[in-house]
């Protein structure tokens, strides 16, 4: 597991563009951090540059990350690497309180056995669905009067 610099995250951006809409949620963070935006997370990878599984945890050696919700943010191609990263490597700390703020559903049976396991009673609050339209050129113009 390794914690991505600046310079790092530039190429992850560009990594994570590729497979859009799926790592949509980490992608924006990604966008974000790399244009300046103040925050208070961190960005971990199972290995670099060619990275299966990336999440966005808050950054636990910044003190301003207590006072915002501890929302942790994952993308993975390969569901045995975030097994091991969630298990094996602690990439979450899962003694306090958190939210998943974005993952694939396909994920959600191996995150409830792990938080099982662990004694952590997890809860699914809301699931949203992404349309993408991979060819503009299909929209309507739009008449102007």
């Amino acid at each position: 597991m390794r914690t991505l610099n600046s310079d790092e995250l530039k190429e992850a951006e560009t990594s994570l563009y590729a497979h859009l809409p799926k790592a949509i949620k980490v992608y924006g963070f990604v966008f974000a951090m790399n244009r300046g935006k103040p925050n208070t997370l961190e960005i971990l990878v199972d290995s670099w540059p060619a990275f299966t599984t990336i999440i966005v945890r808050p950054d636990p050696n910044n003190g301003r990350a207590k006072d915002f919700m501890k929302k942790v943010t994952l993308y993975s191609t390969d569901e045995e690497v975030l097994r091991r990263m969630l298990t094996v490597e602690n990439a979450i700390d899962w003694s306090t309180y958190f939210l998943i703020g974005g993952c694939d559903i396909r994920h959600l049976p191996m995150l409830k056995e792990i938080s099982a396991a662990r004694g952590v009673r997890m809860k699914g609050l809301s699931l949203v669905h992404l349309m993408t339209l991979p060819e503009p050129g299909h929209l309507l113009q739009l008449i102007t009067r």
